[in-house]
């Protein structure tokens, strides 16, 4: 009826949204706003395909690799932030922070901007493709294309 049509012309366009964002991703070239884009793309579609999972057996399976590709989205950004408090504490003066504390800072800002920068590298080209090719089922039970 029409709840089933209004719900699949706000999924097709919250997907239309996911893959404007990773439309240009590449794990080596994908900018952390890029990436934050994404993240939020993806963050929307899953939580309207939760309305239809209990339903919907093919958006309960993508309702998960959206989860875990969110995950990994969410893992980057808050490595980002990490990254930015501490080089705004290392920058305070008023911590009075000797070089040797700055020194750590960077080293502990820098593990977790490569952690972060490595982990997307090693599974966001998969996890994304997985997403994409997994809409395929989701839209052929919503009976479109």
């Amino acid at each position: 009826g029409r709840s089933r049509a209004v719900m699949s012309r706000r999924l097709r366009k919250s997907n239309r949204r996911v893959r404007a964002a990773g439309a240009d991703l590449t794990a080596a070239a994908a900018s952390a706003d890029g990436l934050h884009r994404l993240r939020l793309a993806v963050k929307r579609l899953r939580c309207e395909l939760e309305f239809v999972a209990p339903i919907q057996a093919s958006a309960a399976r993508q309702t998960r690799r959206l989860t875990r590709l969110q995950d990994l989205l969410g893992a980057h950004h808050d490595a980002q932030v990490g990254v930015a408090t501490l080089a705004a504490l290392a920058a305070d003066p008023g911590l009075g922070l000797d070089g040797r504390a700055g020194f750590a800072l960077g080293i502990l800002a820098e593990r977790a901007r490569s952690a972060a920068a490595q982990a997307v590298r090693a599974n966001l080209a998969r996890r994304y493709r997985r997403v994409r090719r997994g809409w395929r089922d989701v839209a052929g039970d919503l009976g479109h294309r």
